[in-house]
């Protein structure tokens, strides 16, 4: 199975070619991309970026930036049947997964939901979150 599930950041950087990126995370993106089998993307990120973009000086501040046209870029990638991207709804089966993705664990709601979704298509997630790296909760690259 060459199919992923990439978080908030790892999706930002992938379309950006950042060198944040991890060799093995640029790998398993570029595996899934050629297998035909996708990435998938957490609606939660669309709403994430959003978050992020409405609060871009704080978080540059804290050195987290985002691409003033990350949104449109991967709404672009999302509805392009030929890009690799894969659009993963919130649905009712993420969202009942979200308890099991511990809250002590992954603090922030839209990590666990990220989480959720790879835990309830059981595909590896990528991600630079240490916390969810830690939690051992889903597989994990990075």
């Amino acid at each position: 199975m060459a199919a992923v599930v990439a978080d908030t950041h790892t999706i930002i950087w992938a379309m950006t070619n950042s060198p944040k990126l991890s060799v093995p995370a640029r790998d398993a993106l570029e595996k899934a991309a050629k297998s035909g089998e996708g990435i998938y993307i957490s609606a939660i990120t669309v709403v994430e970026i959003v978050y992020l973009l409405e609060n871009k000086q704080k978080n540059k501040e804290k050195g987290v930036g985002v691409p003033n046209d990350a949104l449109e870029r991967l709404l672009e990638a999302l509805r392009k049947p030929e890009d690799p991207y894969r659009a993963a709804p919130l649905d009712l089966n993420i969202a009942s997964s979200t308890p099991k993705i511990l809250r002590q664990k992954i603090p922030e709601i839209a990590d666990r939901i990220i989480s959720a979704t790879a835990l309830c298509k059981n595909l590896p997630l990528v991600t630079r979150d240490k916390q969810i790296r830690d939690s051992g909760l889903v597989e994990t690259i990075w």
